[in-house]
Parts: structure tokens; sequence; C-alpha cells
């Protein structure tokens, strides 16, 4: 990880670092430190999705999604609320240039190869 101010500097290490040089492509390179060391410690990678055209799926410029592990039925309430938190200012943060007003139109949360032990409310 790297400051965005230190960039520049890093760059004679690149040819040392290769596939682990910091870059703002993989989320490496930015001006909150704290931010990206919690993110990292927690294995959230982000990619956001697009229907591929084809003879059914028209082509949707305005769509897309992603799928994200925010954590375990077990973890406390709080946890996982700061993991939605986080995954949300991340996206925001990430969102096209172009778009103005609101961009994140539906969030839906999805239990996966088990039973609902709790219902949790926003």
């Amino acid at each position: 990880m790297c400051h965005d101010e230190l960039l520049v500097q890093m760059k004679s290490l690149a040819g040392l670092l290769r596939d682990k040089a910091p870059s703002k492509a993989s989320g490496t390179v930015g001006a909150d430190v704290s931010k990206m060391v919690r993110t990292f410690r927690s294995g959230m990678q982000v990619q956001v999705k697009k229907p591929v055209p084809s003879l059914l799926v028209a082509k949707e410029p305005d769509f897309g999604w992603c799928e994200v592990p925010l954590g375990l039925l077990s973890q406390e309430e709080g946890e996982l609320k700061a993991n939605l938190d986080m995954l949300l200012e991340t996206l925001e943060e990430n969102r096209p240039r172009r778009e103005q007003g609101g961009w994140i139109t539906r969030v839906t949360l999805q239990l996966e190869d088990g039973t609902p032990h709790a219902r949790w409310e926003m």
C-alpha cells in the first residue's frame, strides 16, 4: 500500500515488486491509508459486474451488480453493519464520475448455503 504523495517515489521499486507494486487500479494507492489497511485486513475485494449483451439480454449501461461476502452470522450486528458501511462507502468513492444524483438504487442481502438464524433490520 502507498499514499498518493509517495507513488512517484515508489516507481523506482516497481521492477522489484512487479505484481505486488501499488497501483490505483488495485486499490493499494490512496489518501486514507488507515481505511486501506482495514479493507485489506478484512479481505474485502469488490468487483462490479455488468450483464454480457446477448440475444436475450440487451446492453444495459445503467445496470451492474457486485457480490461481496459481508461476514458470518456468528459476528456481532455492529461488525456486520460496519462491513456494509465500508462496502457502500467504497462503492460510492469509486462510482463513475459521469453519474449524478442517486447511484446505488437497491441493496439486497442474501444468505448463502444456510438457514437464517436471526432477522436483521436496517
